[in-house]
């Protein structure tokens, strides 16, 4: 049985989350699946992450360990 990630899909690119230096954090568009942001915590995207991200138009998609869409 392979983990599930949840990537979040913005447009043609990916989410990630980036910290200023006074420790806010700022979701940021990237093109590199790579970088992007992932989880394997549905509890986690419930709870707090979509609270983050109410301005963004996204869509989670859910990958395998090798980027893959399962």
């Amino acid at each position: 049985m392979r983990r599930t990630y949840y990537y979040f899909k913005y447009g043609n690119g990916w989410l990630r989350e980036m910290y200023d230096s006074t420790g806010t954090v700022h979701w940021i568009y990237i093109d590199n699946i790579k970088q992007a942001y992932r989880t394997a915590s549905m509890w986690l995207i419930q709870h707090l992450i979509v609270k983050e991200l109410v301005e963004f138009d996204y869509h989670i998609e859910e990958r395998d360990c090798y980027q893959k869409l399962i």
